[in-house]
């Protein structure tokens, strides 16, 4: 088959690039097309690739943007002529629609939820504007979905949901291919105990990520602590922007990966790739305990801290038997390679396009 991804994120995007693999490994062809084209391995996972520019006027369904975004939308799914079209998000779902062809859709981001879910009000105008779109376009536009395609996500929450709208859904978590896997570098491991978080700056602008007080206590605690990723800040703990390949080498250095994210509503619907990607990279994995489809899916591998006292009592265990600490995240890398792969899902999205 002729499998069309698209989506509004550009390449890199690991999801669809992941997809694009699952594709490969069925003997499909497959094509993307999006707003930027610059991810890895790219020639390996997609037999073509096209530009499909948008605006967030076109997403929101402004009738002279969106109009011209259908027809180049259209104008691309003819070029291509597939079999299934995967769409990877709900801001360019309707075009998909409205094109006739048969479709899944990946909702890896539940957006609607995190909308709805989002306690934080203090935004500018044009962010409030965006709230309010999302909050009253998205569950209809996941109505629209249900009542023409199948779905594919990342957790079970999210899929139940998706059921209750009488479509059929598919659980395929964010867990990394054996195919890039192939490609990593891993590290020695450094000397003291260091803890590691993948992502950015904890400035509180996706609220369910709210890592506040982390690098303070870090700090107060004269621990050692790496983010890999940008800051808006010059702290030294901070790494700077890191490619994707690049990351395993990265954190495969150290001891401790950590998901410190504040309490929040929408935490039962999350499936975060760090997780799993700290275990490949042979890390104790530590997780607040409102991330359980994490914590389901390592069955009993992981910490789990609710407080920063909690996550001290955990490094200081660690940081006494090293040999113990190097032994346990030897264990998660184990069981990763067996259980954390995306290749074992290549049945349930293939169950997917059937359904399409």
């Amino acid at each position: 088959m002729r499998i069309l991804h698209i989506s509004v994120s550009g390449l890199p995007d690991g999801r669809v690039e992941r997809m694009g693999v699952l594709d490969k490994l069925l003997g499909h062809e497959t094509f993307y097309a999006g707003p930027r084209i610059n991810g890895f391995n790219i020639d390996r996972v997609f037999d073509d690739c096209f530009l499909l520019p948008h605006t967030l006027l076109a997403w929101f369904g402004f009738p002279m943007f969106y109009h011209r975004y259908k027809i180049r939308t259209e104008q691309l799914i003819k070029k291509v002529n597939p079999d299934i079209i995967h769409v990877h998000n709900l801001y360019s779902v309707m075009s998909v629609i409205d094109s006739g062809y048969p479709f899944v859709l990946n909702d890896h981001e539940f957006l609607s939820m995190q909308r709805r879910l989002d306690n934080r009000r203090e935004r500018n105008i044009n962010k409030k504007l965006q709230w309010y779109l999302q909050v009253l376009l998205w569950p209809k536009r996941e109505q629209r979905v249900a009542q023409n395609a199948p779905v594919i996500t990342v957790s079970k929450p999210i899929a139940d949901y998706y059921k209750t709208l009488g479509t059929k859904s598919f659980v395929i978590p964010n867990y990394p291919t054996r195919f890039e896997l192939s490609g990593a570098k891993f590290s020695e491991k450094v000397k003291p105990l260091t803890t590691i978080y993948l992502g950015n700056t904890f400035d509180n602008t996706v609220t369910y990520r709210d890592g506040t007080g982390l690098i303070e206590f870090y700090d107060n605690s004269k621990r050692s602590i790496r983010c890999i990723g940008k800051s808006t800040s010059d702290h030294p703990s901070f790494t700077g922007p890191v490619s994707h390949m690049e990351l395993f080498t990265e954190m495969s250095k150290y001891h401790v990966g950590i998901i410190p994210w504040r309490k929040h509503l929408f935490h039962p619907y999350c499936c975060p790739n760090k997780a799993y990607s700290y275990a490949h990279c042979g890390l104790v994995v530590v997780v607040t305990p409102y991330l359980r489809e994490v914590i389901n899916s390592f069955k009993g591998r992981c910490r789990v801290m609710d407080t920063y006292d909690d996550l001290e009592n955990i490094l200081a265990e660690l940081e006494n038997d090293m040999d113990s600490t190097v032994a346990e995240g030897l264990e998660n890398k184990e069981f990763a390679t067996k259980n954390f792969i995306l290749e074992n899902y290549k049945d349930v999205i293939e169950e997917a396009y059937r359904n399409a």
